[in-house]
């Protein structure tokens, strides 16, 4: 029997796996995120945790779980846990990629449509993107055009951002990125908050750099930048609810489960990321 922490909420049916195949299960049941004191004590003899985005799980953390065998993070992206120590620690760590994608998609084309309510979107659009690899699927499919980030910027009526937070990609949209796009431009970020710069942001729609914006992450969540709330004529806020449908949380969550189940049982897990 293991014991498995989990810092949130997680469907009854999913606890019933974890139970059902012998192991012990703790859950946060407060409001807002589980107190870092509280989470460091309840790893101490936990050999599974399943944890959030907004849950920071770093060296202190995970020095303090010697029983810890693999976390499991409900989201795809995973830059709230340090990987290189779990590795050094023999924590095998997952996420839930895949099956939050068509729910985000929805979520940004709602965004651009809402940001861009006062008439200027047709369908059939001209479709470029810019990528770290060429995506023929969507040249073949949808007659997309790969472009360099430069052109996207200079040519694009809407900027949709969908990139992982990684050293390259933080502030990728700065003052100069903006100071390229159209002023008639719209930006929407799905991705990752650190992926904007908000202080440039703020600034180029004060300026009129850019038309508008949609944005679902934060630079600083939970914190949204007081420039965005006060330009909220120009731009359009939701709190990180990509994923937000029953049918994706619920995928995430069994994914997760499935990933945890496999490590615990000596089997490899189905998602890692180191």
């Amino acid at each position: 029997m293991a014991r498995v922490v989990c810092t949130s909420y997680l469907f009854p049916d999913q606890v019933d796996r974890l139970k059902d195949a012998g192991h012990e299960v703790w859950l946060h049941q407060g409001n807002g995120r589980i107190p870092r004191e509280r989470l460091i004590a309840e790893l101490a003899d936990a050999e599974a945790l399943i944890c959030l985005l907004t849950d920071r799980i770093d060296r202190e953390l995970l020095g303090a779980a010697p029983s810890l065998r693999v976390v499991a993070n409900v989201a795809v992206g995973y830059e709230n846990v340090d990987i290189d120590t779990a590795s050094e620690l023999g924590i095998v760590v997952t996420n839930t990629p895949d099956v939050l994608t068509e729910a985000t998609a929805d979520l940004t084309f709602a965004l651009l449509l809402t940001a861009a309510r006062r008439g200027r979107l047709g369908f059939g659009m001209r479709i470029l993107y810019h990528s770290r690899s060429r995506v023929e699927a969507a040249e073949r499919d949808l007659d997309a055009e790969f472009v360099p980030f430069d052109r996207l910027l200079t040519e694009s009526d809407f900027v949709s951002v969908h990139v992982p937070l990684t050293d390259e990609t933080r502030h990728l949209f700065d003052r100069d990125a903006f100071a390229r796009m159209k002023p008639t431009a719209i930006l929407v970020n799905v991705a990752r908050g650190p992926v904007v710069d908000e202080d440039a942001l703020v600034r180029a729609l004060e300026e009129g750099e850019i038309a508008g914006a949609g944005i679902d992450v934060f630079e600083h969540e939970p914190d949204v930048h007081p420039g965005l709330i006060r330009l909220r004529d120009r731009v359009v806020l939701t709190p990180h609810l990509g994923s937000a449908t029953c049918e994706t949380r619920r995928a995430m969550a069994q994914l997760a489960v499935d990933n945890v189940l496999a490590v615990l049982t000596g089997e490899r897990p189905l998602t890692p990321v180191n």
